[in-house]
């Protein structure tokens, strides 16, 4: 038989309602097709945060709106579930010389289905032991948190810190095929049983995911703007010009691309006693700012233009950057007296210490 919600012959019943409503619903990556993802629905606002004082053995569930799926059978259907108002619970005492470790869920408990002799929800403790707590089979149930209840613990004597003692566990779920909203990375990762192409927002990176291969790969916004300049070369950054100095003109000018710095431009001489650049010698004045600066001391030769064809004067440079001072020292490729007048860095690239 084939479930048709809201056929006129009236036949529908409820476990074909939830079945039909959980169509619309996400499912997992294996198990019954009809299965769907238990979960709250993240809209912002926290759903279902448990909050204690210190001391204290009771703690407040905050308001909620999720899915349940129906554990008894594969034909169950899925629940749709709210609580609107906090719900406060009282965690019996601390056993005796051994931590204990309590579940808190939200359950669904529905006699024609499970023969609980029970059809009502709400979120209850499961009390466990040092091992941890364990949900009959055939219950459907939604894990929200685990509380470890300290050895001995009790109202007067102790406990519970529930700064320290809580495992969040809560998971969340969506429309099918839609975005399921998430606060946090921890939140997705908890998720388990998703299929290819299941989209998770993450609230607090602003970043979409999708599930590739049991991986999760970012789609849109921050994190896959950072995927992609980690991937590809970034844009280059705007050219900045070097100013002129006491003893030179300047067309020099730099710009970061990415972790690599770029040169372009030159330097021209214009001592009045001699228009040449000094061997072994540091520009006086000139010291490149800290972004444009290399990771490390950096060597490199340069062309020079000479303004007569004097032999005193070499057309070869190697310049050195300085990585702490960003200071450029020059010298000339064999022994002259002098280098030359004009130094061309177009095209000089170096890897940025910043």
């Amino acid at each position: 038989m084939t479930d048709i919600l809201a056929h006129e012959s009236g036949v529908t019943g409820l476990q074909q309602h939830r079945r039909l409503i959980s169509s619309l619903l996400a499912g997992l990556d294996s198990g019954s097709t009809l299965a769907r993802r238990s979960g709250l629905l993240w809209t912002g606002q926290d759903p279902a945060l448990l909050t204690g004082d210190d001391g204290a053995m009771t703690a407040t569930v905050s308001p909620w709106t999720g899915i349940v799926q129906g554990a008894a059978s594969d034909v169950q259907g899925a629940y749709l579930a709210n609580m609107p108002d906090p719900k406060t619970l009282t965690f019996a005492d601390g056993d005796a010389g051994a931590a204990r470790y309590d579940w808190v869920v939200a359950r669904v408990r529905d006699d024609v289905e499970d023969a609980s002799g029970f059809t009502d929800a709400d979120v209850v403790i499961v009390p466990g032991d040092a091992s941890g707590p364990t949900v009959p089979a055939g219950v459907s149930y939604m894990v929200l948190w685990r509380v470890e209840v300290p050895a001995d613990a009790s109202a007067g004597n102790g406990g519970i810190p529930w700064g320290s003692a809580v495992t969040d566990y809560r998971t969340y779920t969506s429309a099918f095929g839609g975005a399921t909203p998430v606060p946090d990375i921890a939140a997705r990762n908890r998720l388990t049983d998703v299929r290819d192409g299941q989209l998770v927002h993450v609230w607090s990176l602003d970043t979409l995911y999708m599930r590739v291969l049991s991986s999760w790969d970012p789609i849109a916004g921050s994190g896959f703007v950072d995927a992609l300049n980690a991937t590809y070369q970034p844009l280059p950054g705007a050219w900045t010009a070097v100013p002129d100095g006491t003893d030179y003109t300047s067309t020099l000018r730099w710009r970061r691309e990415g972790d690599t710095v770029r040169l372009d431009g030159s330097l021209v001489s214009t001592r009045a006693d001699t228009p040449y650049w000094d061997l072994d010698s540091t520009i006086s004045g000139l010291a490149l700012p800290s972004d444009a600066r290399p990771a490390a001391t950096t060597a490199f030769a340069i062309g020079g233009q000479q303004s007569d064809s004097s032999s005193t004067r070499s057309p070869v440079v190697r310049a050195t950057i300085s990585a702490s001072a960003g200071t450029i020292y020059l010298r000339a490729v064999g022994q002259s007296t002098y280098i030359a007048q004009q130094l061309d860095f177009s095209g000089i690239t170096y890897v940025a210490g910043t």
